[in-house]
């Protein structure tokens, strides 16, 4: 009998520290899952900009080339008290997604901005694009004045001017915060 309780007390004991074992363990998961979501969510808060810092870098995209491999633009304040120099572009290292193969599409960006507010732009200078479906392969230029507007909450101010001259298609060219 002496034997037999000493058994149950051991193995009561050796229940009881396996259960703190496996607390102790599910709730270091638990700490460590809750850093992990604060540290994302730090990182997110600390990479958008927002509409009013406009000097700096931007990413820059034509939904034709990649919503996941951005370009990059840069703006500098201008000469004149609300204007503002960028230069950007994207693609030609970028591949066709849906073929993998390299087809040479970019776009390409300088002149002026004129801040209206903080979701209007107004952009004078020079758009090339290139994408290998449009316009048979062959650049498109536009020169002169767009409109760049953020709405309906979103992170980036876009062309309002979409149709593209060649009227192939609809650009979607976007500046992010």
């Amino acid at each position: 009998m002496k034997n037999l309780l000493f058994a149950l007390m051991l193995a009561f004991t050796a229940n009881s520290m396996f259960a703190g074992n496996v607390q102790t363990a599910s709730h270091n998961t638990e700490l460590q899952s809750a850093k992990k979501k604060t540290t994302k969510r730090t990182t997110a808060q600390k990479t958008v900009r927002s509409p009013k810092n406009l000097v700096g870098n931007h990413m820059l995209s034509l939904q034709w080339i990649s919503w996941k491999k951005f370009g990059k633009a840069v703006i500098t304040k201008g000469a004149e008290e609300g204007t503002y120099y960028i230069t950007g572009t994207q693609g030609s290292a970028c591949c066709d997604e849906a073929n993998g193969r390299n087809n040479g599409d970019y776009l390409s960006i300088e002149g002026t901005l004129r801040k209206i507010d903080d979701k209007h732009l107004v952009f004078n200078g020079k758009i090339i694009t290139k994408v290998y479906h449009i316009n048979g392969g062959q650049e498109v230029v536009r020169e002169g004045e767009y409109n760049f507007l953020s709405t309906q909450g979103r992170k980036f101010w876009r062309m309002q001017e979409m149709q593209n001259p060649t009227g192939d298609g609809t650009d979607y060219v976007d500046i992010y915060f």
